[in-house]
């Protein structure tokens, strides 16, 4: 995912969880639907082979649009956006041809508002013009199918009245969901610039409390370590070797103590703020070239919760975590390996809706459980 698209799921992916379970009742009700209209209009079936074909290619579409949207295997890509609505489109020819020469009507011709309904469904997970461009497309195949059978309409009117009739249906779910998702996505986006303005204002407001709580951690190390030394050789009004050896230590005390805060990424300092200071080997974060620090916001917002969800579940006793952050074609990637406490089905529960979330924010995120320990890999571009 190179780049991010303008989809609810793709801006709002923790607010897009729990969508998975909608599109899944729809998918489940498409396919009921179109049962019952099939059984409904079983006199006018002239080849029922062709009439299970037909069901079975919308079943099969609708599998794809539940399997694609659940959350673990956000996001909801274009490949399966076109695998559902082609197999959508199989099931119209499909269907028109299991009534060929003897369908009466268009009344009970269901496989075009199943796929005005995939459509529908298909809206927080694709783009707008995606959307737009499948009912299209999807509208033309049912004009021309309905062309090629309207002489054996037993109700007379023109070809044209036909078409519009049975295109309508299609046409005004798509462009209603392609409406209210663009709706959507606008708000989304809105919300985002506001958020980020409002960000940027207290930062600034901020800023110079924390320039002067850092001032004040360093005057904290010269008052304990610094003043005493220079009280002492006031004092006594002699510099010799030993004081010299002391002034060495210190400033190299100093020195060390600053580097040291200067070199860390913002995943070790997560990783105090979660485990604790001094976790020792337990949790070690190896990113010699400090990539980490070019996570967009989203991603580091996304990373820290799914660590805080990890290392602070009361079925984890004495986590060990490795983070390594390396850098390979042009991305970052990053491998997380970390022991488990417990079962790996209670940790993909536990995990779930975190690994949902990075799914959407990072590239090619791959996860697997072995035995006693979780290795997570997904790579992003540096910003």
């Amino acid at each position: 995912m190179t780049v991010r698209e303008r989809t609810r799921q793709q801006l709002d992916p923790a607010g897009s969880i729990g969508t998975g379970v909608v599109t899944s009742v729809i998918a489940a009700g498409v396919v009921v639907f179109s049962v019952v209209m099939t059984l409904m209009g079983v006199a006018e079936i002239s080849s029922p082979p062709l009439a299970g074909l037909a069901l079975a290619a919308e079943a099969a579409a609708a599998a794809t649009l539940a399997v694609a949207s659940g959350p673990r295997r956000a996001p909801f890509g274009r490949e399966p956006f076109i695998l559902a609505v082609s197999l959508g489109c199989i099931a119209i020819a499909l269907s028109a041809a299991s009534t060929w020469s003897s369908d009466a009507g268009i009344r009970d011709d269901w496989a075009a508002v199943a796929v005005g309904v995939i459509l529908i469904a298909c809206g927080p997970y694709r783009p707008v013009r995606e959307l737009l461009i499948g009912g299209s497309l999807s509208a033309l195949l049912v004009g021309f199918v309905t062309l090629l059978q309207y002489r054996w309409y037993v109700t007379e009117a023109p070809a044209a009245a036909f078409i519009i009739v049975a295109v309508t249906p299609l046409l005004a779910m798509c462009f209603a969901g392609a409406v209210y998702s663009g709706s959507v996505v606008r708000s989304i986006e809105r919300w985002q610039r506001r958020a980020s303005a409002a960000n940027l204002s207290l930062m600034r407001e901020v800023h110079g409390g924390i320039a002067r709580s850092v001032q004040q951690d360093r005057v904290t190390i010269l008052n304990r370590d610094v003043l005493p030394y220079l009280r002492e050789v006031l004092a006594t009004g002699e510099v010799d070797e030993e004081t010299r050896m002391r002034a060495r230590q210190i400033s190299d005390s100093i020195r060390s103590v600053m580097v040291s805060e200067a070199d860390r990424s913002w995943l070790e300092t997560v990783l105090d703020e979660v485990a604790g200071p001094g976790n020792g080997q337990r949790m070690t974060v190896d990113d010699p070239e400090h990539l980490a620090s070019g996570m967009a916001p989203d991603q580091r917002i996304a990373l820290r919760a799914f660590l805080v969800a990890l290392l602070t579940s009361p079925r984890q006793s004495s986590p060990r975590l490795l983070i390594t952050v390396g850098s390979e074609a042009g991305l970052c990637e990053v491998r997380l390996i970390a022991t488990l406490g417990a079962s790996e089905h209670l940790h993909r529960l536990t995990l779930a809706p975190y690994l949902a979330v990075m799914r959407a924010v990072f590239s090619h995120l791959e996860l697997d459980f072995s035995r006693s320990a979780l290795t997570l890999e997904f790579s992003y571009e540096q910003h």
